[in-house]
């Protein structure tokens, strides 16, 4: 049997993670979690692979997988891709920034209490729901979201789950059908309205099933087979989008285009809530997408190439590389903010990628979750500014320090004793190679102290050209004493 439940955890976890497998696979289903990557794999490629495999997603979120950035990216393209997320709570904790913004919506399994047998209980529904073929009966009773399971049932009967997740799709349409299963099925089951996160789940009767089956004027068949279904949330979201693009400080034209798109919606609403025509429903649907998708899309597209995004990861690649070359260890207060600050361009990259589907209810949730990581780029501009000089005048500190241990040794050899008169040209030719670098290093030394009282109050600019002083010193220095050793054993050998 193929992977069919991807695990993500923290290392600190992998005890816990370890349990939750070996249950499973004692009930005959294949999961992944990174203890099996192979020597020599590639662990991103690998990751990227088994995650895009599996259908269901289960997170064993505990307090330090909260503070992982690779959690939160595996996370983050587990909801891109549309898997079956399960999360467990192996810590009785709160939940902060992105995985809040996540998981808000989703029925959690609490397993930080009598550990083993909460994981053993959940490995008994994830393997019935395995075996059952991803269907609803089975999915109701894991007590989450199972709109998508539903839908797949009703769309191609078994094993149409997995397809649906690779091939995404509506989840208006998603919903719609969960909807009209549940009722043909005559039995009400949990699942959540993906076009809120607000919302908490609602827990769909028989009654309300059928008479949503009745009045809504949209919900025919035929209708929803031709354009996806907008969520009726969708001139809610769009005015929170604008809401949270004018509190992060988006120009008034980008605030002014979703505010008017906003409105746009609201009057296409209203016309679908008064009912008529089937075609011309249909034709409002689509208008509905199409203004919530032009307009998301503009604003999407516009935080990707704003200069601050650009500036934060231009500042934390030449950071990294900086500590790198120097041999710095990254302060855990830079590296920290390094990390949510690769989550959040992630997300943005998530964004654009969703908003180029054809599903507004998609693209306005994942461009929600792209300005709130802009916002958070907007507070890290600072912070990766700071750190960027930070770590250039340490650079220059490490580098230069080293660029002196090696002029020292090139000062060293050149001590090595003068050929006399009848000794062979070739070590007098060696004699005054180690002589000449010597003289040369020393001037090369001269050159990068000379800027050193400087390099504690230096600007951005210079610190970083002070760095590049140094660094390049340090690669000029090493290169000439592989030379001069060579040269002054030549000047030390007998004739």
């Amino acid at each position: 049997m193929a992977n069919e439940i991807f695990i993500s955890y923290r290392r600190s976890d992998e005890p816990r993670a370890r349990m939750f497998y070996n249950l499973l696979k004692d009930r005959g289903v294949e999961a992944w979690y990174d203890a099996k990557i192979e020597a020599g794999e590639d662990w991103r490629t690998t990751t990227a692979n088994a995650l895009d495999a599996a259908p269901i997603f289960v997170l064993l979120m505990s307090k330090t997988a909260s503070e992982s950035g690779d959690i939160a990216k595996e996370l983050a393209a587990a909801t891109h891709k549309r898997k079956l997320v399960v999360p467990v709570r192996l810590d009785d904790m709160q939940l902060e920034g992105m995985f809040l913004y996540e998981l808000a919506s989703r029925n959690w399994i609490d397993a930080f209490h009598n550990t083993e047998q909460r994981l053993g209980e959940l490995a008994d529904k994830l393997a019935a729901l395995v075996k059952a073929g991803m269907s609803p009966e089975a999915a109701a009773q894991l007590d989450i979201n199972v709109a998508e399971i539903a839908a797949a049932k009703g769309a191609g009967g078994k094993g149409a789950f997995p397809r649906l997740m690779q091939k995404g799709g509506s989840v208006a349409l998603i919903t719609a059908g969960a909807v009209a299963l549940v009722a043909a099925a005559g039995s009400g089951i949990w699942f959540f309205t993906k076009s809120s996160l607000d919302e908490p789940p609602k827990a769909w009767s028989n009654a309300t099933t059928a008479a949503a089956a009745t009045t809504t004027p949209i919900a025919a068949p035929a209708a929803a087979a031709v354009v996806p279904k907008p969520a009726p949330s969708l001139p809610t979201s769009m005015n929170e989008l604008a809401a949270a693009a004018k509190a992060s400080g988006r120009s008034d034209a980008e605030v002014a285009a979703l505010t008017d798109a906003g409105a746009k919606l609201t009057a296409i609403a209203e016309k679908i809530a008064a009912g008529g025509d089937p075609a011309a429903l249909t034709q409002l649907n689509a208008d509905m997408n199409d203004v919530a998708l032009t307009a998301t899309r503009t604003q999407i597209a516009g935080l990707a190439a704003d200069p601050v995004v650009l500036a934060v990861k231009s500042d934390f690649k030449a950071i990294a590389s900086d500590q790198r070359s120097a041999g710095v260890k990254m302060d855990p207060a830079i590296a920290k903010a390094f990390g949510d600050a690769d989550t959040a361009q992630v997300t943005i990259k998530a964004a654009s990628d969703a908003a180029a589907g054809t599903d507004a209810a998609i693209a306005l949730e994942a461009a929600k979750s792209a300005q709130q990581s802009f916002a958070t780029l907007v507070t890290l501009q600072p912070v990766a500014s700071d750190a960027f000089v930070k770590t250039k005048r340490l650079a220059y500190t490490a580098n230069s320090a080293t660029a002196r241990s090696i002029a020292g040794q090139i000062a060293q050899l050149a001590t090595v004793k003068k050929p006399n008169v009848f000794a062979s040209t070739e070590r007098k030719e060696a004699y005054k190679y180690v002589a000449a670098t010597d003289v040369w290093a020393r001037s090369r030394m001269a050159e990068v102290d000379v800027v050193a009282g400087s390099v504690a109050t230096a600007d951005r600019k210079s610190a970083a050209k002070y760095a590049t002083l140094a660094a390049t010193a340090k690669i000029d220095l090493l290169d000439a004493l592989g030379k001069v050793q060579i040269a002054a054993a030549r000047a030390a050998a007998p004739n």
